[in-house]
This record gives structure tokens, C-alpha cells and sequence, in this order.
């Protein structure tokens, strides 16, 4: 056997095992997903009806704390706080991140249309649980000895069950570092469609990355807060242009997701034994990717707010999942007007093709920007939430080893297979969501009064 036909035998090989595990983790993610969808179905209704509608009631408190924060341009000068404005953006980063605009497009293509209705559901509905998350986040916040703040699902769980701070600071060290590195791998796999190699992507996130965590939760709040709405704003005007050319469209799209509520036949995942809840479950499970509610995830860069009421910080988080939520919208509708959705596989430069063939002058660029923007952020601010959980286990000691860990994480995962990588992610996420998302209903029966304040 000649040279050439072994090399190719071997990597035949090594493609079936990734292939076969792939397969292993979709499988054990749909069946983990179901029962996690359901729970964080119910807690969005149940603190709904406890909070009586809080997160409708709470647009003029949100527009009055919004407009105070913007005018007096509030700096902390507590150690290691930011203002509560900056605490928000930084939160942004990571749920109006890559998620927004690539999530919708796999929810639709593993769900079918009516996947969109479920995300969209979800996430006006579970932005009440970012709201108990958040408050009960900057409540049970501690501090070292030096007065460095300790905050997060880490603090507020140990008041449900003392282990259950520790299980989810490690938990999410692991799943931080498993979504950075996929959002890498999205910024990397777009680049290189202009010819820049993965590598060299890789290596210039890993070094950006290493520079905004040594300067901080102050550092990364200031970028956030720079970058958020511009890549906001950006993103927005581009998906109205294209919805805009594909207008003509938009009433059979509409009719796709509310004719597909409890379908039963997405694009790709007929494999797995598809049901009517392929839509129910990807939508919500992809609602709670992209808005972290029910994950926890957002509390943590928002306990580092310097605030005097906790609820107050709440609202700020609550009602900006209505800016995630609007976005996801209106990625959804790209993918539907443009028949993407009927493609049978997944990939990460769907948008990419989407913008691409409707603004060929323009779009491509454009989303090229957008896309860097929206991942750099989502990249700092979870490798930033990972310094954190790995703060909390170690009172803010050998965060060097953290920083090198995160940054060869990232590294690898603009080189790797990122289906592999997301598959695996999706598996972990559930041993996170349901203790926190019961803990919630647990702490809001207990700690109502916080919520209510």
C-alpha cells in the first residue's frame, strides 16, 4: 500500500470516530434537552405569574435607570465594581453576541420554522428569570478579604445548597471556555473566507484576550460598553436593508413559523426521532443559549455593578434581553426569507452566504465586521465570566493559569471541529441549567420580599 492510500486510510478513519461521537453527543443532547426545556419552560411561567408580569411592567423603571446611567456617566470607585450601564453592556456582550446571529438559523434548521416562535417566546417570557438571577446575584454577593467582589450563580446557589456554588463555578469554567472557543472558531471559518488562516485568527483573539482580562472587570466593562452598540446598530440596519430586498417574503415566513408551532419536520435531525417538540425544543433550548436566562451565566458581570438597590440592576438586565430577542427576530427572518433554512446540514458561514448572494457589494464586508465585533465581544466577555467562576474557587489567586488555559482554548478552537466542540457543549449545559433554574424558584419562594424591592 502505497504512502499516500495509508495517510488516507488514517484519516478515514479519524473522521468516523469524530463522526460517531458527534452522533453520540447530538443524540444524548436531544434526549438531556427535552426535560431541560420543560423546566425552564415552567420557571419562566411560574415567576411570570409570581412577579405579576414584571418584565412588562418595568419598561419606565428600566428607561428612567437607562437615562440616569447614561447622564451622569457613573464611574465606581468601589474596587473591582463598575457602574451599573457598564455592568449591562458587558452582559450584552456575550447574549448580543455570534449566538444572535447564527443561533436563530440552528434552531430553524434542527426545529423547522416554528422553532423561531418558541425562541422568540421564550425569550420574552425567561427574561424574568435573568431578572431573579441578577437581583439575587448582587444581593449574596461577597467579597476577599482584599475587597475584591465574589458574585454570581457561584454566591446565590450556596443559599439553595452550599454545593451547588462550587459544582457550577467548575461547571462553567469548562462550558466558558467550550463557548469561547466556538465563537473562535466562527470568527476564524468566516475569515478564512477571505484567505486569512485559521491559525493566525486564532493566535490574534488568544493575545486580545489575554490583554483585556490582565486589565480587569474595568476594562472589559469600558470596551463593552464601546463596542455593544456599535456592533448593535450595525448588525440591525444591515438585516432591515436585506429584509427590506426580500419584503415579498416576509408574509410567507410568518406564515412558516405560525403554521409549524408543533412541528414535526425540520431540515436536518429527522435521525434522531423528530417530533412534534423539535420545535418547542429547539427553540427554547437555543432561547436560553443565546439570552442566558435560565443559565445564570449574565449574574455575573452584573454583580460586579456598584448599585445600591439589587432589583434595579435586575430590570437593566430584564428588559435588555428585549434588544436579543428583537435581533434573533430578525435573524430569523433572514434565514426564512432566503430559503437558507432548507439547507440539511449546519454550518457557521450560513449568514455569511445569506449576506453575501443579497448585498454583493456590501454584504459580505459588512458581515465580516459584524460578525468579528459580535464574537471579539461575546469572546472577552465569557472568557471574563470564566475568570470569574475560577475567582470564586480560588479567591482571585493563579488567575494567570486561567488566562493561559482560556487562551490556548481559544486557540485550538479556531482550528477544530466545531460541531464536535458545540456538541459537546450542548450536553454540559443542562448539569448547569436545571440546578440553577430550580434553585431560582427555590430562592424566590424564599427571598420574594429581594425580588419585589
Amino acid at each position: 500500500m502505497s504512502y499516500c492510500a495509508k495517510h488516507y486510510l488514517i484519516y478515514q478513519n479519524e473522521h468516523k470516530k469524530i463522526m460517531d461521537l458527534l452522533t453520540f453527543f447530538t443524540i444524548l443532547n436531544y434526549r438531556l434537552a427535552i426535560p431541560t426545556s420543560f423546566i425552564l419552560f415552567g420557571t419562566a411561567i411560574y415567576l411570570t405569574y409570581a412577579l405579576k408580569l414584571i418584565q412588562f411592567r418595568s419598561f419606565s423603571r428600566f428607561l428612567s435607570l437607562l437615562i440616569d446611567g447614561v447622564k451622569t456617566q457613573k464611574k465606581s470607585n468601589v474596587k473591582n465594581a463598575i457602574s451599573p450601564i457598564a455592568a449591562m453592556f458587558t452582559a450584552m456582550s456575550t447574549s448580543l453576541g455570534i449566538g444572535t446571529i447564527i443561533g436563530p438559523s440552528v434552531a430553524i434548521i434542527m426545529g423547522g420554522p416554528g422553532a423561531l416562535f418558541w425562541l422568540i417566546f421564550y425569550c420574552v417570557f425567561a427574561s424574568v428569570i435573568k431578572f431573579a438571577e441578577v437581583t439575587f446575584a448582587v444581593h449574596f454577593r461577597d467579597r476577599t478579604k482584599e475587597g475584591l467582589i465574589l458574585g454570581g450563580p457561584m454566591e446565590y446557589l450556596t443559599k439553595a445548597q452550599p454545593w451547588l456554588g462550587q459544582w457550577y463555578a467548575y461547571a462553567t469554567i469548562i462550558l466558558f471556555a467550550g463557548w469561547t472557543s466556538v465563537q473562535a472558531n466562527v470568527i476564524a471559518e468566516t475569515l478564512a473566507q477571505e484567505y486569512v488562516p485559521e491559525w493566525l485568527t486564532g493566535m490574534l483573539i488568544a493575545v486580545l484576550v489575554f490583554i483585556m482580562l490582565n486589565g480587569g472587570a474595568k476594562r472589559v466593562g469600558a470596551f463593552s460598553s464601546k463596542i455593544v452598540p456599535v456592533m448593535s446598530v450595525l448588525y440591525l440596519i444591515a438585516c432591515l436593508s436585506i429584509l427590506y430586498l426580500n419584503r415579498f417574503g416576509l408574509n410567507d415566513a410568518f406564515g412558516l413559523i405560525f403554521n409549524n408551532i408543533l412541528s414535526s419536520t425540520p431540515a436536518v435531525g429527522g435521525f434522531l426521532g423528530a417530533s412534534i417538540f423539535s420545535a418547542f425544543r429547539s427553540g427554547i433550548y437555543k432561547g436560553a443559549y443565546i439570552t442566558e436566562s435560565g443559565v445564570g451565566t449574565a449574574a455575573i458581570p452584573h454583580s460586579m455593578a456598584d448599585v445600591a438597590r439589587p432589583s434595579d440592576q435586575g430590570v437593566l438586565a430584564m428588559i435588555s434581553v428585549f434588544a436579543d430577542t428583537f435581533l434573533c427576530l430578525l435573524s430569523g427572518l433572514l434565514v426564512l426569507t432566503t430559503n437558507v433554512w432548507k439547507i440539511n446540514y449546519l454550518s457557521n458561514i450560513l449568514m455569511y452566504k445569506i449576506f453575501g448572494q443579497t448585498m454583493p457589494l456590501f454584504g459580505r464586508p459588512i458581515l465580516i465586521l459584524t460578525i468579528t465585533l459580535f464574537a471579539l465581544s461575546t469572546i472577552i466577555g465569557n472568557s471574563f465570566n470564566g475568570r470569574q467562576s475560577f475567582a470564586s474557587i480560588t479567591q482571585y489567586k493563579y488567575l494567570m493559569v486561567y488566562y493561559i488555559f482560556i487562551c490556548l482554548a481559544i486557540f485550538f478552537g479556531a482550528v477544530s471541529n466545531v460541531p464536535l466542540v458545540w456538541a459537546i457543549i450542548e450536553v454540559l449545559l443542562p448539569f448547569v441549567v436545571i440546578p440553577n433554574a430550580l434553585s431560582i424558584i427555590y430562592l424566590a419562594k424564599k427571598y420574594r420580599h429581594i425580588l419585589l424591592q
